[in-house]
């Protein structure tokens, strides 16, 4: 990851998401998944509609990485957030589903989440 993505605000992070650069949206989405998860996730809630409208084109990127990653993050913000994204979930919704659908992205998805919730399981006994 890049050190100047992985520092930056969430107004940077987000704008960054316009990029056509499959690693730089990857840096982005990482940064802020790893933002949500961390005390501070509270900063991304004003931009919340931009970041759900920036979202809602991700989730049809060609690059699968960029696809997966946004689902996580979009999962990571309404488990963290439920009434603060509520009203933008609308956004994503639709392409979400289709997305988890595909088997592609689904089994990568699967993984990842599996993998994730097994390292949480594993830290705790």
């Amino acid at each position: 990851m890049t050190s100047s993505l992985t520092e930056s605000d969430p107004a940077t992070l987000i704008e960054s998401l316009n990029n056509k650069d499959s690693e730089i949206l990857n840096d982005a989405l990482q940064s802020l998944i790893m933002t949500c998860q961390n005390n501070k996730g509270k900063e991304i809630v004003p931009f919340f509609q931009s970041l759900f409208q920036k979202l809602d084109k991700l989730l049809s990127d060609e690059n699968l990485s960029v696809i997966v990653q946004t689902c996580q993050l979009v999962l990571e913000i309404v488990n963290n957030f439920p009434k603060e994204s509520e009203p933008y979930c609308h956004y994503v919704c639709g392409k979400l589903v289709l997305n988890l659908g595909d088997s592609k992205v689904h089994s990568v998805f699967s993984f990842l989440t599996y993998s994730r919730l097994l390292g949480r399981w594993h830290s705790t006994v």
